[in-house]
């Protein structure tokens, strides 16, 4: 009768992966355990002189997009008329101007105005000193200029050289969800690194 012997490679192998798991797991578990808390947000409220009433909105659209086809006329006076709007809602400057601008120079000027006055309400409000930002994540869904969102954030506020910067631009609405991810796995990182 044959003997059989052992393959202690196989063992070997086998003991390394069930090691490698459970490190694995365990530092999942350690890093998914640290709580990420929103401790307070700043949204930019523009000035009284850019709200627009639901009737000008819709005299407005009238006026300006004659060259559109009937029923892309029609369905964009739907999407004013049911969208919730009132008569207290702002457009940028650009939107508002006869004719309309839609220049990169007015979506620039709308940009700085909506980013600076959110960052500028939440530093004054929190009293976070600028020096004591480590990360940053900016997204707009549409508009992606150069020098990146983040880049004229960091060079407005004099931000520390070595802030760990992400700017998330075109990549649509679902990027607000994708930017609140990425920075609570960053201060996740970030807190059981002790960074």
């Amino acid at each position: 009768m044959e003997e059989k012997s052992f393959d202690w490679t196989s063992i070997h192998v086998l003991l390394s992966l069930i090691f490698i798991t459970i490190i694995h797991r365990w530092i999942t578990r350690k890093s998914s355990s640290t709580k990420v808390y929103l401790i307070d947000f700043s949204c930019h409220k523009p000035p009284a002189s850019q709200t627009i009433s639901i009737a000008e909105s819709l005299t407005r659209g009238r006026r300006h997009w004659k060259t559109m086809k009937p029923e892309t006329l029609e369905f964009f006076m739907t999407c004013i008329d049911r969208g919730g709007l009132g008569d207290s809602t702002y457009l940028s400057e650009g939107l508002l101007k006869d004719p309309v601008d839609v220049s990169l120079t007015a979506a620039r000027q709308e940009m700085e105005q909506v980013i600076f006055g959110a960052v500028d309400r939440l530093l004054t409000k929190t009293k976070i000193k600028c020096e004591d930002i480590g990360i940053l994540v900016v997204n707009c869904s549409i508009f992606n200029p150069i020098p990146s969102f983040t880049s004229m954030i960091v060079n407005h506020y004099k931000l520390k050289d070595d802030i760990c910067s992400y700017n998330l631009s075109g990549m649509g609405c679902s990027a607000s969800l994708r930017a609140i991810e990425l920075a609570k796995q960053l201060l996740q990182v970030g807190t059981n690194l002790n960074i």
